[in-house]
């Protein structure tokens, strides 16, 4: 692996890049990402440094499924998802560039971005490795009678809203919100 100074510095003291995204459908390849969200998190300081959210304007969206648009509610407003792939992707490898990704499925997202970075000839400016929020929460939530491992089922468990489910850069300030939760959990000295 690279000598990148995201692999020299201990865990604690990473940046920790939040992401989600939204798509036309559940297949990178045959559908397309149409919003990314992102948090910085620096743990050192305990503190979000930025958020970032972008909306892009889909290719072939007659290769969306209709419950995708529906969901991710670009039905709603179709014209607000203005921007382009390229730039969503140059951006998105510089925000991320040193930090741990996390996200709640986020092989799922991250599925989608290599798949748009491989398209532009671009290759990812992140380590592939990542934390995903299923397997952190499994522990805090095991013995409870939570429904399942949804984002959704892990914010009702610890009391964080739903609202706004479904749009990037909420989603991300709830896996964030989660993520806390659980650190609390298994850390309590924090």
């Amino acid at each position: 692996m690279s000598n990148s100074p995201r692999e020299k510095k201990p865990l604690k003291e990473l940046k920790l890049a939040f992401i989600d995204t939204e798509t036309t459908g559940l297949y990178p390849g045959e559908h397309e990402l149409i919003e990314i969200g992102m948090l910085i998190y620096n743990q050192v300081e305990d503190q979000i440094e930025k958020e970032w959210n972008y909306k892009i304007a889909p290719s072939h969206i007659e290769t969306a499924t209709p419950i995708a648009l529906q969901l991710n509610g670009y039905n709603n407003d179709p014209n607000s998802y203005k921007g382009n792939i390229k730039s969503a992707m140059i951006k998105f490898n510089s925000l991320v560039q040193d930090a741990l990704i996390v996200g709640q499925n986020v092989s799922f997202d991250l599925g989608f971005i290599y798949c748009a970075l491989k398209d532009l000839d671009m290759k990812p400016n992140f380590s592939r490795r990542y934390l995903d929020l299923m397997g952190l929460a499994w522990w805090a939530v095991k013995d409870s009678n939570i429904p399942g491992i949804s984002l959704e089922s892990f914010c009702s468990h610890f009391g964080i809203s739903n609202d706004g489910a479904h749009s990037a850069i909420v989603d991300c300030r709830r896996t964030f919100e989660v993520y806390r939760k659980v650190s609390e959990y298994l850390n309590p000295n924090l």
